[in-house]
C-alpha cells in the first residue's frame, strides 16, 4: 500500500520537475504527512528499522549537497529524505540504486551526444522510474 502511495506521489513530483524543474512546497509538506501516517500505520510490522534507512539515506543527502552544491534541489532532497517513511530495506536501497543509475546513464548520453556538462537533468523522474523498476523487480524475485 505505502509503495504505491510512494509510486503514485513520486509521479505527480516528477511531472511536475519535468515541467517547471520545482517541487511545490505544498506537495512536499503532503508527502511527509502522508508518509508519517502511513509508516505510524504500519510501526507495529516495521519497528524501528526504517529510521536507521531514513538517517543513512538522509546522511547521504548531505553528503550529495555538499559535494555537488548547485546541482540539487532542495525539493529533491526533501523527497530523499522522507523515502524511508514509505519503503525500507531492500526496496529502499534498490530503488535508490536503480534511480541514481539511471540519472548517470542519463547524464553520460546527455554528455556525449552534447559535449555539455552543464545540462540540468530533473532527478524526480529517474526516481520515480526506480522505484517502479525496484517494484517489478522486487515482484520478478518472489
Amino acid at each position: 500500500m505505502s509503495v504505491i502511495c510512494l509510486l503514485c506521489i513520486l509521479f505527480l513530483f516528477a511531472l511536475a520537475d519535468i515541467k517547471k524543474r520545482c517541487i511545490p512546497t505544498w506537495g512536499a509538506v503532503l508527502y511527509w504527512l502522508l508518509g508519517a501516517v502511513l509508516y505510524g500505520c504500519m510501526w507495529t510490522e516495521r519497528g524501528w528499522a526504517p529510521l536507521i534507512d531514513g538517517f543513512v539515506v538522509i546522511a547521504l543527502c548531505g553528503a550529495i549537497k555538499k559535494i555537488f552544491p548547485k546541482d540539487v534541489g532542495p525539493g529533491d532532497l526533501v523527497l530523499l529524505a522522507g523515502l524511508f517513511l514509505y519503503t525500507s530495506g531492500q526496496m529502499l536501497w534498490r530503488g535508490l540504486g536503480v534511480a541514481f543509475f539511471l540519472n548517470g546513464l542519463a547524464a553520460l548520453c546527455l554528455w556525449l551526444i552534447y559535449r555539455d556538462k552543464k545540462a540540468e537533468i530533473p532527478f524526480i523522474p529517474f526516481l520515480w522510474s526506480g522505484f517502479l523498476l525496484a517494484v517489478v523487480i522486487g515482484a520478478q524475485c518472489l
